[in-house]
């Protein structure tokens, strides 16, 4: 009796381990339509698990910023998020390539509603949501966010 309650207590110590190590990473994701981005951003908070940014994470890709806590982020060295005004654009059904045609207001007002309070601050101090691509990595990024453990 006791020892199946040490092998149950044991199980249970294991799957936590588990869970706790379970991580989406990020890396070389470069964007792209907003809608798709916002449904795939909620879909990776409501798993629960951390996210770590490894690489690029452009354009659309950082909603992820405004759907998971800021203590379920980490980032590794590589790792960079990059924002831009949004562009309208068209997905072509056969070659999954997104045609972009031009600026997009509101798009990028809906990126910018996205954004936590934390992350738009350093966004206006690097001039905005413009055509202009702007990049927050390295000891900046580490500042916003945690390293990741090794």
């Amino acid at each position: 009796m006791i020892f199946n309650r040490l092998m149950l207590a044991a199980l249970f110590l294991l799957a936590a381990n588990l869970q706790a190590m379970a991580e989406i990473r990020i890396g070389n994701n470069h964007g792209g339509l907003i809608q798709p981005y916002e449904q795939w951003a909620g879909a990776v908070a409501a798993t629960g698990e951390n996210v770590v940014i490894s690489g690029p994470c452009d354009s659309a890709c950082t909603l992820i910023l405004g759907a998971v806590p800021r203590n379920r982020i980490c980032v590794r060295p590589g790792g960079s998020l990059r924002f831009h005004a949004a562009f309208l654009g068209e997905k072509n059904e056969i070659t999954q390539q997104i045609k972009f045609e031009g600026p997009s207001a509101a798009g990028t007002r809906e990126l910018w509603r996205n954004y936590p309070a934390y992350v738009r601050p350093w966004i206006k101090s690097h001039g905005g949501l413009t055509r202009k691509l702007i990049v927050l990595e390295g000891r900046e990024l580490e500042r916003m966010f945690h390293r990741c453990p090794t």
